[in-house]
């Protein structure tokens, strides 16, 4: 029989089920079944019955199925159940397992809404997910579910606080420009950009004057440009860093402030002209390729992460809701961080999630299974 290596990480999880005596089927076939189905294309619950039905054969290999494949209403009830940082905690855990070891130097962080996930008959609102994202590696880090998106600044820290920070660069949007947030980060070890916008009373503003009077002169000034061209456009980026002056610190006492980051984009589509003017709250000092660099990667989570969740695994139009939702975004996560740290060869997400329904020893090397007698 195949070595099921991944049950290790679902041990701790509590089976949410009080009634032993009713118990038709092992939770650890659930959640089995659910993870490979969920690889291999399904959306919703009753994809996923289909699916283990299809794949009985299969799956009767490795896991008991003494009452044969679970029906779709056991499957919203069970992941409906589970505590969801349980189930997060068991996932992070077995990819972090199976993907490489490495460094996260560059740690995005952002929301995203579920946008289908809603009930408004009963009150409930959509999901909104707040994910940690290493850029470099492709990988989930972590996540906290919040109930709508301005309650990120309540999110954040929580997620800040699961996460190893030491020597990393957190890179986050203006709804996580906070002090408390950017003081934990430097408090952990680890350096910030944070992107700025209105909500800081007159920072924002007096930071823009700031920039306008010293890009006047360049004096102190790095700076860094770059010109791509692809899918019909010409885009031009501009990275400007300079310090920040005593006076703007004395004034707003940012914890960890150093320096101050200008990111300018010029875009040129169909002889149309598009300009556009970002500030950054930065702890570190004066490395304009560290700067340039922690701008680009962190629009790798909405690149490599929620635009492949929406178009690959159509989150936005799962209409799952309540903790289920929780749950069943966490596993499209995680099966998409498995499917991109998979090196047994360079095809498209997609297609790796395709070969996964189509061909079962594809499916066990993508989720480190054994295939050893």
């Amino acid at each position: 029989m195949p070595k099921l290596e991944i049950a290790r990480h679902f041990e701790s999880i509590t089976d949410p089920r009080i009634e032993t005596s009713n118990r038709r089927h092992l939770l650890i076939d659930i959640l089995v079944l659910g993870v490979c189905a969920m690889l291999s294309g399904a959306e919703g619950w009753k994809d996923m019955h289909n699916y283990g039905v299809a794949r009985k054969h299969l799956f009767k290999k490795f896991l008991k199925l003494k009452s044969g494949v679970p029906s779709d209403d056991t499957f919203r009830r069970v992941f409906s159940a589970i505590k969801p940082e349980q189930l997060t905690a068991c996932f992070l855990s077995w990819v972090r397992a199976i993907a490489p070891e490495t460094e996260h130097s560059i740690i995005n962080i952002d929301g995203k809404t579920a946008r289908r996930s809603h009930d408004h008959k009963n009150g409930v609102k959509a999901l909104h997910m707040v994910t940690a994202w290493a850029a470099e590696n492709q990988m989930v880090l972590g996540q906290e579910a919040v109930d709508e998106k301005s309650n990120e600044i309540t999110a954040i820290p929580k997620l800040l606080s699961l996460l190893e920070l030491e020597g990393a660069i957190v890179t986050i949007d203006a709804m996580g420009c906070q002090r408390e947030i950017a003081s934990q980060i430097v408090s952990e070890g680890g350096d910030y950009i944070l992107g700025l916008k209105g909500n800081q009373g007159t920072l924002e503003a007096d930071v823009s004057d700031l920039a306008e009077e010293i890009l006047g002169t360049m004096e102190g000034v790095q700076c860094l440009e770059k010109t791509e061209t692809g899918h019909g456009r010409v885009e031009h980026r501009t990275w400007y860093q300079f310090p920040v002056s005593k006076e703007l610190q004395q004034k707003h006492q940012w914890p960890g402030l150093k320096t101050i980051g200008v990111a300018v984009n010029n875009v040129t589509r169909d002889g149309k002209e598009s300009y556009e003017v970002r500030y950054y709250l930065l702890s570190f000092s004066m490395d304009i390729d560290k700067f340039a660099k922690g701008c680009r990667a962190h629009w790798s989570i909405e690149n490599s992460l929620h635009w492949r969740l929406d178009v690959i695994f159509n989150e936005d139009q799962c209409r799952i809701n309540g903790t289920g939702a929780i749950n069943s975004s966490s596993m499209r996560r995680m099966a998409l961080t498995l499917l991109k740290n998979y090196k047994g060869d360079k095809e498209s997400v997609r297609t790796r999630r395709l070969r996964c329904a189509w061909d079962e020893h594809y499916l066990f090397k993508v989720l480190g299974i054994s295939m050893e007698k």
